[in-house]
């Protein structure tokens, strides 16, 4: 991507897709803060956000589908959670049907990143596979949003 550089401001130019690995922080009004990850089917293993430490969930997990993923295995599942723990400590966890619709879901959850519970230490956020011998073919896209409030 081409970048110019003039009086200290760099700019890029160039094609970008919507979803090219994003993940950040939304400082809103109060102590609410959002984490928001964009995500498709060629690019969620590299795909990371942060919570910090004393960060608690709160409410269910905002995971809209803008285009459908094609998975394949048998009982596949898109995780988003903890880097290596992503199946049960997670803030998500959508169904192949789920996943293969293109909608709105409010996705529970589980384990450390359960819902009023804070974290002890900051956790590495991962989207990952989990299932069977799960398998995804390239395509499909989503956003997901977690409200979360630190101590």
């Amino acid at each position: 991507m081409p970048k110019e550089t003039v009086n200290g401001v760099t700019n890029y130019y160039g094609p970008r897709t919507r979803f090219d690995t994003q993940a950040g922080q939304i400082g809103t009004t109060g102590a609410e803060k959002q984490l928001v990850i964009f995500f498709d089917g060629s690019n969620f293993a590299s795909v990371r956000g942060t919570l910090p430490a004393g960060a608690t969930v709160h409410g269910n997990t905002v995971v809209e589908i803008t285009e459908a993923f094609n998975l394949g295995g048998t009982t596949p599942v898109i995780n988003v959670g903890v880097s290596g723990a992503e199946g049960t400590n997670r803030v998500a966890q959508l169904s192949e049907a789920q996943a293969e619709a293109v909608g709105t879901y409010s996705v529970a959850s589980a384990g450390t990143l359960a819902v009023n519970t804070p974290l002890a230490a900051a956790a590495d956020i991962r989207v990952a596979l989990g299932g069977t011998s799960p398998t995804s073919t390239g395509v499909g896209a989503a956003k997901l949003i977690v409200k979360y409030t630190t101590i």
